[in-house]
């Protein structure tokens, strides 16, 4: 059997190369002509952020005469709900029941009446790198207790992260995050986790959690969860629980989990379907 700390590039591959198809439809308050214009359809791989499509978006509705607003005034929505760019599109699909929704997946493209006190606005290249950059200092400190390893990059190699994110390339990510990332469980202080509910107002939840139990074992995700969130995880009937688009077993080791299909940001996004549980 492989050992804990062992890595299945094939897994972790087929975790990066996911892709959710998607349409974009305009705003029926931003239509000003009789005829409503084409939505715009693509693929959206799961790491990657809704802002980064921009060009190709105001491109296709350009050819309309629709575009005028501040690109800082663009927004997202799915179902009447303001969309967080921050989050990976997969998580924020997750995160919205988009499993059980009928592909593509429709999300409504605003150019006015930004609703400021939902979301942040959405921000240029620089400042989702920035963005993405802090992410995975974030993660890092949480691993190893410090953030040596990513300050210590060189500003190429830090580009090449994101470069990776931007035309995801998984191997162009890899050939630099192997050395960051894969980390052994006995080297590992916490485990960079962040839990999402699919509430009207989608929030997550952010805690410590070590790689091995009390009792020196692997920690599951089922044993996380229950210690987490025991309102939710302590009975027979328990929400789904999406990783990645997927439904893991409880019993699977945590570490695992976090080393495969973590999102690139380096953060594990586990996306449960409940409401935010009022004791947390």
């Amino acid at each position: 059997m492989a050992s804990l700390s062992s890595t299945d590039e094939g897994v972790r591959r087929q975790a990066w190369i996911g892709a959710i198809p998607v349409v974009f439809s305009l705003s029926i308050n931003d239509i000003s002509s009789l005829e409503a214009p084409a939505p715009f359809y693509c693929m959206v791989p799961r790491g990657s952020y809704l802002p980064l499509l921009l060009p190709d978006i105001k491109q296709h509705f350009a050819s309309f005469g629709l575009i005028g607003s501040a690109e800082d005034d663009i927004w997202f929505d799915y179902e009447g709900i303001p969309l967080r760019w921050h989050l990976p599109t997969g998580v924020l699909f997750d995160v919205h029941g988009g499993n059980q929704s009928a592909l593509p997946w429709k999300i409504t493209l605003h150019f006015r009446g930004f609703p400021a006190g939902d979301i942040l606005k959405v921000q240029r290249v620089d400042a989702i790198r920035s963005h993405f950059i802090n992410s995975i200092k974030e993660a890092t400190y949480l691993r190893v207790g410090s953030t040596r390893s990513i300050m210590n990059l060189s500003k190429a190699d830090q580009t090449q992260l994101w470069d990776a994110v931007m035309r995801n390339h998984y191997d162009l990510y890899w050939s630099i995050g192997r050395a960051l990332f894969d980390i052994a469980v006995e080297s590992t202080k916490l485990l960079p986790v962040r839990i999402h509910f699919a509430s009207a107002n989608p929030t997550f939840l952010q805690q410590p959690v070590p790689p091995m139990d009390e009792q020196g074992k692997p920690q599951t995700l089922g044993g996380a969860l229950r210690n987490l969130l025991p309102s939710l995880f302590s009975s027979e009937t328990i929400p789904q629980v999406f990783v990645q688009g997927l439904t893991p077993s409880m019993d699977t080791p945590l570490y695992w989990l976090v080393g495969h299909m973590s999102s690139p940001d380096s953060f594990l996004h586990v996306c449960i379907m409940a409401e935010t549980p009022t004791d947390i």
